[in-house]
């Protein structure tokens, strides 16, 4: 590299430091995400926190940037990739980009929350869902315990308990699976 480009790239990096100290302006990325992915805007994956893609590529597109901040992670599974048409931005702080093994665990009115059902199986619960990969972070419940009351979706995170709704004979369910319920998606550490 010849001197002129290190300095004109020097000059770059101080300028981003000025105008953008705390990085980039962003929401905060999925927590996961099935299935290939474009980030089309940019976003942040928070200190402490992980951004999985399940059986998918993530493409970032032209102009768009994907900050990894201090011990965050971006999880991708094994045999896909992905495509950096834009920027990636790695927290010097042990951000990772790695390829984990996933699974997805039923937990159905047990009066747990997945990050206990995951921690059963050895892995850590990234996200919960009603989707098979368990990606979408709702879960069901009933209005009525008996007959045939209707099912709602509700939002959760990996801390939501999934307890007996409808103890005893009433046993409500949605989808034919006792509520309340969802779907945890395990990641090994």
């Amino acid at each position: 590299m010849t001197n002129k480009k290190i300095f004109l790239s020097f000059i770059l990096v101080i300028a981003f430091i000025l105008f953008f100290p705390e990085g980039i302006k962003a929401t905060d990325c999925p927590a996961s995400v099935a299935g290939n992915y474009t980030l089309s805007s940019s976003c942040v994956i928070p200190a402490g926190v992980t951004m999985s893609v399940i059986d998918g590529n993530l493409t970032i597109n032209g102009g768009v940037t994907l900050q990894i901040n201090d011990n965050a992670r971006l999880t991708i599974s094994p045999g896909y990739a992905i495509y950096p048409n834009g920027t990636i931005l790695v927290s010097a702080s042990g951000a990772k980009i790695e390829k984990k093994t996933y699974s997805v665990v039923l937990n159905s009115a047990s009066g747990n929350s997945c990050t206990t059902v995951c921690a059963n199986n050895s892995k850590n619960c990234v996200s919960i869902g009603q989707n098979s990969y368990g990606t979408d972070t709702y879960y069901w419940g009933a209005s009525v315990c008996t007959g045939s009351g209707s099912c709602s979706y509700n939002v959760g995170s990996c801390s939501t308990v999934m307890s007996d709704q409808c103890p005893g004979a009433q046993n409500a369910a949605c989808c034919g699976i006792d509520v309340y319920w969802t779907r945890c998606l395990c990641l090994t550490p």
